[in-house]
């Protein structure tokens, strides 16, 4: 089997991105829409106003969100104060962009290690080379936030360090610029059994009711896969007649129906392990239905208690209602209670792929950088007191007169 290398930190750092880039590429996506259709500038100004406070109500102008806009010009700073975004916070989001470059950052970085001397300057230096574009920003995003100009570069020491056990005590200026904890594991092959999904159901209807919450758990239960090769959705019915939405239709054409809606609701669903493993989506092509049940007519169980009744049968005749709507394939003898035939009404989705091996083997592999403040070193100087001169022989010349100086001779 192959291996994969599976990080926290990466896969938390993917999801915040993949949530920022949404908002923004949503955003960006109107506002264009509104510069193909909108001629007057008024009128565009004011949509895309509109656009920035809709997003704003729901609370999704976050820092992240706002740099990215007005670093990629698509909304003015005007526009967003008009949009209701407090000046300070526009403000506070264009002083963290605009301080310093990242290149500034690290090519002060870069000139300080190769030309000051200091005895780790050079150690560093060759370990920063060796570090991956996310360290780097990392190390500069840490220094960017811990100096006000240029220059304060040269103020602090620079240490790569490979182990917790390398750190002071003071953690206040260490930044962790590398995964803390990686999971090396192999792949399985591996099948799982989602049950109890005709609770998302009305009675004797394919519609689902919570549909975007089923959708979401779907999701979680995929993005535990690497690789999901097959798909099968089993459904049934119980043998008692059809009514509701279902009126009129065989049990095999009402459990097909609640299948294909399930069908429909995970075909095209993005799913990953996350980290650097590559998004994968749910193709229709892999999923199968079976919506023959226990009895090969779409139900399940015993036969109802109606189709053994003359008096039910003949009522049915007389009503013209063709033998397939109330007549099964269920053998066993009926239930007294109608109630024990829900539990033969089931939708279930067995899911096969590859997944993760349960024996994770954890790697731990730290790496910091740390900045340690040069302090200026302090000179102690001792200035004699005036008072008595001891020379070689003991003797002393006593504190001289104003005026007067003591004879060396």
């Amino acid at each position: 089997m192959k291996k994969y290398k599976i990080t926290n930190s990466q896969y938390n750092y993917l999801i915040e991105q993949r949530k920022i880039n949404l908002i923004v590429n949503e955003i960006a996506s109107e506002i264009d829409s509104y510069k193909k259709n909108l001629n007057e500038s008024i009128q565009l100004n004011e949509a895309i106003v509109d656009v920035l406070k809709k997003y704003a109500k729901r609370g999704l102008l976050t820092g992240a969100v706002l740099s990215s806009l007005l670093t990629n010009n698509i909304a003015t700073a005007n526009d967003l104060i008009s949009a209701g975004v407090p000046k300070d916070k526009i403000e506070q989001v264009s002083i963290d962009d605009n301080n310093f470059s990242d290149a500034e950052i690290f090519n002060g970085l870069i000139r300080v290690l190769s030309t000051r001397g200091h005895k780790r300057d050079k150690p560093t230096l060759e370990k920063i080379y060796k570090l991956n574009d996310k360290q780097k920003k990392e190390i500069i995003n840490h220094i960017k936030s811990n100096i006000k100009e240029l220059k304060d570069i040269s103020k602090y020491k620079y240490n790569i360090l490979l182990t917790d056990k390398e750190l002071s005590s003071k953690r206040d200026l260490t930044a962790d610029i590398s995964p803390d904890v990686e999971y090396q594991v192999d792949t399985v092959y591996y099948q799982i059994n989602v049950d109890n999904l005709e609770k998302n159901f009305k009675n004797n209807s394919s519609e689902i009711i919570n549909e975007n919450e089923l959708k979401d758990n779907f999701k979680k239960t995929f993005d535990g896969f690497y690789q999901i090769d097959k798909i099968t959705i089993e459904s049934s019915s119980n043998t008692l007649r059809n009514t509701g939405d279902f009126e009129g239709l065989t049990w095999l054409q009402g459990s097909t129906q609640r299948a294909e809606a399930i069908k429909k609701l995970i075909s095209n669903l993005n799913y990953s392990l996350g980290g650097n493993n590559p998004e994968k989506t749910i193709n229709s092509n892999i999923i199968k239905i079976d919506a023959t049940g226990e009895n090969g007519d779409g139900t399940s169980g015993p036969k109802s208690p109606f189709e053994s009744n003359d008096k039910y049968i003949q009522s049915y005749k007389d009503r013209n209602i063709p033998e397939n709507l109330w007549k099964s394939n269920g053998k066993d003898n009926p239930y007294d209670d109608l109630e024990d035939y829900l539990k033969h009404n089931y939708i279930k989705v067995n899911i096969e792929g590859l997944s993760i091996d349960k024996n994770n083997k954890e790697i731990r592999s730290y790496e910091y950088f740390q900045m340690v403040e040069i302090k200026s070193p302090t000179f102690k100087i001792e200035i004699p007191t005036p008072g008595i001169f001891k020379n070689k022989g003991g003797k002393s010349t006593p504190t001289p007169k104003v005026g007067a100086y003591p004879c060396r001779n």
